[in-house]
């Protein structure tokens, strides 16, 4: 079990106070049976010094008054030996310094007897009635103890319950699943919880079906009407043809554009990861980009963990801003880093600027939307990797790595 949990700390709480109960109830007993032990020894010295020892024998009929009126009872005869020879002796001396070394009390079968003798007389005594004291209560007030701790663990284990469902359903929740919740009745404040959380999780989930529906009709009616006018564009044979394929091809573009960021940014995409050639990688991000040349790529037989079709993408975009904002792009692969190059001028601001959404580099009629670096961050960033950005020698260098790669380099520098 986690010792960090609520569970482990609950029963290490209970642990620790039934132990507390049975030291307290040892310790109860021990004191109880102590302060019974002076009691006796009291009422003995009561009758002790009324009638003295070397008496008893003379008057034993006003011995038997006398101890009657402490509580006690005279043992003579075959009882008092067969007391004396199967009594074990508990203590063998009380508060009074003069009657210590002669005083005893015994016990046999359960029943406590006090016992004096010296060389002028003897006798024996026991209570006439059992005492109703805390020690022979202590038993049912420890069970009475237990029970009530152990209803109380049950209780508080049963009101914890919930916990562990919680934590699966949002797990669930966050691989896109959502289960109805069972009302359970309880009110304490897990189960308040337990129903608040459901709540936020169907206004989430309602929110999200919201966007992807505005989302789906949006593409839709985008998609048909530039569809319609790249085909007229492909029609018209003047000198505008190219500017409204380019604008057409713009606008394509950037609805694809969008649908990657909504399928990354929503988390509902599953990753497909596998063990890819980082040279298969390129040429698929070279098809889509409709590039047959261009870069200058070093890669050969180096391979990467990664999902093919998102890394393939990321890819894309990279080498699309080389092209755009730089010349001389090329691809290289040194030591489990991956990194795109181009000649040009540094970047105006950190990397983490351009890794926002909607973004441009740093001239504004290069055709960017924005978008591509916060993909390329986005795509890395849920498969693991890390993006880095250096420059030297005149040219931008975007560095695709490990993100544990990526740590041990900021630690060392």
């Amino acid at each position: 079990m986690n010792r960090h949990s609520i569970l482990f700390k609950v029963n290490i709480i209970f642990a620790v106070a039934v132990a507390a109960v049975l030291v307290i109830a040892v310790a109860v007993t021990m004191i109880a049976d102590r302060a019974e032990q002076h009691r006796l020894f009291e009422r003995m010295r009561g009758v002790m010094h009324v009638i003295p020892p070397p008496l008893w024998n003379v008057a034993p009929e006003q011995l038997d008054a006398l101890a009657e009126s402490h509580g006690l009872e005279v043992v003579r005869g075959d009882e008092k030996r067969r007391v004396l020879a199967t009594a074990e002796q508990l203590r063998a001396r009380g508060d009074d310094r003069r009657f210590a070394p002669r005083l005893r009390l015994l016990e046999a079968e359960d029943v406590r007897y006090l016992y004096y003798r010296d060389p002028l007389a003897e006798g024996l005594f026991r209570e006439r009635a059992e005492p109703a004291e805390l020690a022979s209560l202590l038993p049912l007030l420890l069970g009475a103890v237990v029970v009530l701790l152990s209803i109380l663990y049950y209780t508080v284990r049963k009101s914890l319950a919930p916990i562990q469902e919680l934590r699966q359903q949002i797990r669930a929740f966050g691989e896109g699943n959502l289960v109805v919740p069972q009302e359970n009745g309880r009110r304490d404040e897990i189960s308040v919880l337990y129903r608040e959380f459901y709540k936020s999780a169907m206004k989430i989930r309602s929110l999200t079906e919201a966007r992807r529906l505005f989302l789906r009709n949006i593409m839709h009616e985008l998609n048909t009407p530039v569809a319609k006018g790249r085909l007229v564009a492909a029609m018209v044979e003047d000198a505008n043809q190219p500017i409204l394929e380019n604008i057409f091809d713009r606008l394509d573009l950037l609805i694809r554009e969008l649908a990657n960021v909504e399928k990354i940014s929503s988390g509902n995409y599953r990753l497909k990861t596998g063990h890819y050639r980082v040279i298969e990688i390129v040429d698929h991000a070279k098809d889509l980009l409709f590039l047959d040349d261009g870069i200058d790529c070093a890669v050969t037989t180096e391979t990467i963990t990664c999902d093919f079709e998102m890394m393939a993408l990321a890819f894309k975009n990279l080498m699309d801003n080389s092209l755009k904002y730089g010349h001389e792009p090329a691809i290289a692969m040194e030591e489990g880093r991956i990194h795109f190059s181009s000649a040009g001028a540094p970047l105006e601001h950190g990397l983490e600027h351009y890794t926002e959404a909607f973004v441009k580099g740093q001239e504004e009629g290069s055709g960017g939307f924005g978008l591509g670096l916060y993909i390329v961050n986005e795509i890395l960033r849920r498969q693991g990797f890390g993006l880095r950005y250096t420059y030297g020698e005149g040219r931008n260098d975007f560095i695709i790595e490990k993100r544990e790669t990526a740590a041990t380099d900021q630690k060392e520098a």
